[in-house]
């Protein structure tokens, strides 16, 4: 059987491009849609919306991101997290900033970066996705999840080639998902030569309760001992991970 380079992070996903103000439009929109999602069950997605609003200091959405950390609704459930949610929903404490997390693999050095995740109806706001895509999909029976990433050549390799097919996501069941097409999605391959970088989105139709917990991506190069080289991201069904520490290793699987 083949062996594989992995590398495992802890994951903490970011919303740092487009965070609004407490009151803004976005905000009350990323709520609505959140607590519509709650309401049919839909919890992982939910939680995404809901925590895009929470960032932006919507008491509202964060004491119901408190309810899904303290029930374990779409996310693990998690204690500190609730009480984080609470203090912000209560007033006694200020929204937390998101931090961008970024993985290099030690021995590629290739760089990969998860930038902003969207959910839904958001994917077609954010202009990721045209209307008919999400529709053909809900169509499917299938919920959809985006993430934009950037992919950074920091190697000895003198050209690294980006592909978004080469992501691929897996939930708690174990389930693997490959992408779905997105406007920007790098279809052609992009090839990067040492120290350039580039972003890029991919987008996964998922099944309504499944929980996502791994973003795979696959470098196409290998180590000097010949084992395949892949990025492998942790920890999504924790969402936020504000709070926790994040710990970065390297493994061979079997």
């Amino acid at each position: 059987m083949k062996r594989f380079l992995v590398l495992n992070l802890t994951f903490v996903l970011t919303l740092i491009t487009f965070i609004p103000l407490a009151n803004g439009s976005d905000a009350e929109k990323d709520y609505q849609n959140g607590r519509n999602l709650y309401e049919t069950k839909q919890y992982y997605l939910a939680a995404v919306s809901l925590r895009a609003a929470a960032f932006a200091g919507h008491t509202g959405a964060a004491y119901l991101l408190a309810q899904m950390y303290k029930n374990g609704d779409g996310v693990v459930k998690d204690e500190k997290e609730y009480m984080k949610w609470l203090s912000v929903a209560t007033g006694s404490a200020n929204a937390p900033t998101a931090l961008p997390v970024s993985s290099t693999d030690a021995f590629s050095k290739v760089e990969v970066s998860i930038l902003n995740v969207f959910s839904g109806e958001e994917v077609v706001r954010q202009h990721r996705m045209y209307d008919h895509q999400l529709r053909d999909l809900r169509g499917r029976g299938r919920n959809l999840i985006y993430f934009e990433f950037s992919v950074k050549n920091k190697s000895v390799n003198p050209l690294l080639t980006v592909y978004s097919k080469e992501f691929r996501l897996e939930d708690t069941e174990g389930n693997l998902y490959t992408y779905e097409l997105t406007k920007d999605s790098i279809i052609q391959g992009l090839e990067l030569h040492v120290g350039k970088s580039t972003r890029g989105g991919v987008a996964f139709a998922i099944y309504p309760d499944s929980i996502p917990e791994k973003l795979l991506f696959n470098t196409g190069l290998r180590s000097p001992s010949g084992q395949k080289i892949i990025v492998e991201v942790k920890g999504l069904s924790r969402l936020t991970g504000i709070g926790h520490d994040n710990v970065v290793s390297t493994s061979d699987t079997r």
